[in-house]
């Protein structure tokens, strides 16, 4: 039986699992499969500026949300961190990225990611905030170790 999870934020949408079923036994034999992500604007609000990229750049958006990861490795990884009320998802890819997990980034897309006008991403001060956080935490595991 195949335990392979993902994680969407309430406004995030999950796309087609033939762009996911490929990589479901990668995630089950214990590699991290990140995803890319289609951006999708409401009529009220749009990507802040501070999150859109140059438009000449042809490199992928990975999400940290857009991951398809086993149970298994969720649970022995430590999971996300209670301590962190925002960009948890990111501080779990560095924690992985530590503890030396394989982890797979791909160029398909495997969710959409909605911008609204209630976005933490539009609280400039809380999303950065939180992940300022999240680098120092990153920062300070890296030099115990």
């Amino acid at each position: 039986k195949f335990s392979v999870i993902t994680f969407l934020d309430q406004d995030d949408e999950f796309l087609s699992p033939r762009n996911t079923a490929k990589y479901i036994e990668a995630a089950f034999n214990g590699e991290i499969v990140i995803g890319t992500q289609l951006y999708l604007e409401s009529e009220f609000a749009s990507m802040p500026n501070y999150l859109q990229r140059n438009p000449n750049s042809h490199l992928p958006h990975y999400y940290p949300n857009g991951m398809l990861i086993s149970k298994k490795v969720f649970i022995e990884s430590g999971g996300f961190k209670a301590e962190y009320d925002s960009s948890e998802d990111i501080e779990f890819l560095a924690r992985l990225q530590r503890g030396g997990f394989k982890i797979r980034y791909v160029t398909d897309n495997f969710l959409i990611r909605h911008f609204h006008e209630t976005n933490i991403s539009h609280r400039i001060e809380e999303a950065q905030s939180g992940l300022f956080r999240v680098l120092r935490g990153h920062l300070r595991a890296k030099t115990e170790n």
